[in-house]
């Protein structure tokens, strides 16, 4: 690992983005991949490749980054670009707007290639921004480029995105010391980001993490006893679970909730336990 004791451009300072066929890991897939390489005071590299999905995107998600099936039809394939993206990023800090996202879909791809994690340092300009550029309406990425004036160029777009982001980065070191490290810049953040925090190999660990992992890969309905204010144990509820999201403070699933009709947050700590639905 990279010294946390390092200002961060004493070191290749990359901002990196992806776009994906849909919200979630496991069950969406990364369409689009991009990094901007800044040293020197410079930008001196970028990589950018669209990538073939293996299941036709919604007009949804299409309408969100413009990539279309027919664009990324004949694109290389993640087996085929990442090998090259992990070079392009190694021995860098990694910046992203939410990068939480991009590492937890990067993070399942170089465990499935069973390749080693790069090394990196990971800083997050939404997490960032938060705390330095506190005037902002909100900080989602497109309303800091427009209230900073930063260049947009396409939104949604891996690269543009990902020198809006760079550019933002920028913006937010402007506003703490040049002397500061990249591990009072982790305090700032409020949080440590490393690979192994999206690492679904050791999430999946008990029979709880197991069966949640099985039931979203299939797409199959379980049942949870879950743990609440006014339910402490005993009480199942059946789910059909979107998505896993392995955030720094709590992991949790997303799921349609069958007793409410509406998609909930489940956090992983309060699943008591999980069994499979009848004719599943």
């Amino acid at each position: 690992m990279l010294s946390k004791s390092k200002r961060p451009y004493e070191l290749p300072v990359i901002a990196i983005d992806i776009e994906t066929s849909g919200a979630y890991p496991l069950v969406s897939e990364i369409c689009e991949i991009a990094a901007v390489k800044y040293q020197d005071g410079k930008i001196v590299d970028t990589f950018q490749s669209l990538v073939k999905v293996s299941e036709p995107m919604s007009d949804f998600i299409i309408g969100i980054h413009g990539i279309t099936n027919e664009m990324v039809a004949d694109a290389p394939t993640i087996d085929q670009v990442l090998p090259d993206f992990l070079k392009f990023i190694d021995n860098a800090i990694i910046i992203g707007h939410h990068v939480q996202f991009d590492l937890g879909f990067i993070a399942i791809e170089i465990e499935r290639l069973n390749v080693k994690y790069p090394n990196n340092l990971a800083l997050c300009t939404s997490l960032l921004s938060r705390a330095l550029i506190t005037e902002s309406p909100n900080h989602k990425l497109q309303t800091l480029i427009k209230f900073l004036k930063l260049d947009q160029g396409t939104a949604h777009r891996a690269l543009d995105d990902s020198k809006a982001c760079l550019e933002l980065f920028h913006r937010c070191m402007s506003r703490v010391e040049s002397d500061t490290t990249f591990l009072e810049l982790e305090e700032i953040q409020e949080k440590p980001l490393t690979w192994e925090t999206f690492s679904m190999k050791k999430f999946v660990t008990t029979q709880i993490t197991t069966s949640l992992y099985e039931a979203i890969k299939a797409k199959r309905a379980v049942e949870i006893n879950y743990q609440t204010s006014s339910v402490k144990t005993n009480y199942y509820r059946e789910i059909h679970p979107k998505g896993l999201v392995l955030n720094p403070d709590q992991p949790y699933v997303i799921a349609l909730c069958t007793q409410e009709m509406r998609d909930k947050r489940f956090y992983v700590n309060k699943i008591l336990d999980v069994r499979g639905m009848a004719g599943y």
